[in-house]
């Protein structure tokens, strides 16, 4: 340089490692030297160790501090750190290669001292492996940080929760209490506590807060006692479910206005469950009002139409506001197939809409009216869709074709009516399955007769009846009455032309002469 010298700033001439045989020479340059000069010197490279002295809250310097710094598994003190009262600065020192620890020898005054070291090793030149509880590494300003814990104040804290309308004590209470550091054993700033009998928590160390929804902050001093008050209400609630009037189910999607006592107004959306649970848990007490003001597709609900709800002090109200499906009406009537009359005490399965089945027995008009019922708005109850109707069972004398199923769609506000026809039972007489010879009578005579010539006769009866000549609807004769009369008129006009028949033949026979054979 200027002064022919050549400097060597961060390093440490290493006499021990010399290739020189003398530890200082002298060196002159001149621009006229013939050769360059080469001498080969061992030298280490330095860190500058630079100290800083924080508190460990705020981490702000802090004076009134003594450190010493020594070469590890060494008891020679390497340098001394000092702080005044006032000084803040970063201190620093040179330091070769090598493990070090930093030991505080003084502690700022309201600050813990520390009885851990802080140890660092330096490579290259290169500060590294900064540990210990009470040190750390700025490794964008390169400065070794020593905390300090400030000496610790305990106090007591009692805190008491009361009702806020009432005063009275709420023991079992749950308060969590929040604080600038963790608790004794913790890895939380935060503690819940519960009221003794009294409403009372106490003795939680300084500084902390409590909070109970909102927060409430106590101020503890040192050594002493502070006291706090938290004020809370029972909670009352309003839980609204709006459900299908006729089959009872939830209706999801339904608008819920509701007012308050305070008169304001708020309207809210059951959730799937068909429900409103907002209020469910924490609202005023009082007198409200609520309202169904729109319903999904397929339903319909009376404009207007209020259900008062009065919420009391710590309790629940449920209010279930019902609403109507798009409905009309269904008449069922079961008549005889001949003679169109209504038959009371039929048994009818009907199978609704929704897949449920049900039965009912017609009354005396041969119906069932059910499905006709209106509710107090003059709406049908029957839901719309596809109804059937089965009729399962009969009253004594009429028969009904097992499992036959008729099927009938109600429409929106009309009264829709199935009829079902049942037969009436055909009774038969003894000898009805004897098939009868066409256009002629079978007749024989009914008693033993004799004849003229001393023969004798047996007379026998025979009845004959034709499935064609039955009415179905009367099970009366189809035939006109003058033909046969009756049965017995035909039976004796019958014997009669028998007995006339046999009578001219035996004469023809008598009239004829004898052969003998």
């Amino acid at each position: 340089d200027a002064n022919g010298e050549l400097p060597c700033d961060g390093y440490k001439f290493d006499a021990r490692n010399s290739q020189t045989t003398v530890s200082n020479i002298s060196i002159t340059a001149t621009s006229t030297s013939p050769s360059p000069v080469i001498m080969k010197n061992a030298y280490k490279k330095l860190a500058e160790l630079k100290l800083n002295k924080v508190g460990s809250v705020g981490f702000a310097g802090i004076g009134g501090a003594t450190l010493s710094l020594y070469k590890v598994g060494e008891t020679a003190v390497l340098h001394v750190f000092e702080w005044t009262s006032s000084e803040t600065e970063v201190k620093s020192f040179p330091v070769e290669d090598g493990s070090y620890r930093i030991v505080e020898d003084k502690a700022p005054e309201g600050y813990q001292k520390s009885n851990l070291d802080v140890t660092f090793d330096v490579e290259n030149g290169e500060i590294k492996n900064v540990a210990g509880k009470d040190g750390d590494f700025d490794t964008v300003n390169k400065v070794v940080v020593f905390r300090n814990d400030p000496i610790k104040v305990y106090g007591k804290l009692s805190i008491k929760v009361t009702e806020e309308d009432t005063g009275d004590s709420v023991p079992g209470a749950e308060i969590e209490v929040t604080g600038p550091e963790n608790w004794p054993g913790t890895s939380s700033k935060t503690k819940k506590f519960t009221t003794n009998s009294n409403g009372k928590i106490t003795d939680v160390p300084t500084g902390y807060k409590v909070t109970t929804g909102a927060t409430g902050e106590v101020t503890v001093p040192a050594n002493g006692k502070g006291e706090g008050e938290a004020k809370i209400i029972p909670k009352s609630g309003l839980k609204i479910t709006v459900v299908d009037e006729v089959t009872n189910k939830p209706v999801p999607g339904s608008t819920v206005e509701v007012k308050f006592p305070d008169g304001s107004t708020k309207t809210y959306t059951t959730d799937s469950k068909g429900e409103v649970n907002d209020l469910a848990d924490d609202t005023p007490t009082g007198d409200y009002t609520v309202t169904v003001t729109k319903v999904p597709d397929g339903y319909t609900v009376t404009v207007g139409k209020e259900q008062p709800a009065k919420v009391t002090r710590g309790n629940r109200t449920d209010v279930v506001s019902k609403i109507n499906t798009i409905t009309g009406g269904l008449l069922i009537t079961v008549l005889d197939e001949k003679t169109g009359k209504p038959v009371p005490g039929a048994t009818v399965e009907v199978k609704k809409p929704d897949g449920t089945t049900e039965t009912h027995t017609t009354d005396s008009n041969g119906q069932v009216t059910k499905y006709t019922e209106k509710d107090e708005n003059g709406h049908y109850k029957a839901p719309i869709g596809e109804y059937k109707i089965t009729v399962i069972k009969v009253p004594e004398g009429y028969t009904v074709t097992v499992g036959k199923t008729e099927s009938k769609t109600t429409e929106v506000g009309k009264v829709v009516e199935h009829i079902a026809k049942i037969n009436k039972s055909e009774s038969k007489n003894p000898g009805d399955d004897i098939p009868a010879q066409e256009n002629t009578p079978s007749v024989t005579p009914s008693t033993n007769q004799q004849t003229s010539n001393g023969q004798v006769i047996s007379l026998s009866t025979k009845k004959t009846v034709t499935d064609s000549m039955t009415s179905a609807r009367t099970g009366e004769s189809k035939v006109p009455f003058f033909v046969f009369g009756g049965s017995m008129a035909s039976l004796l006009a019958g014997a009669i032309v028998y007995v006339a028949i046999t009578k001219k033949k035996r004469e023809e026979e008598e009239s004829k002469p004898l052969s003998l054979k």
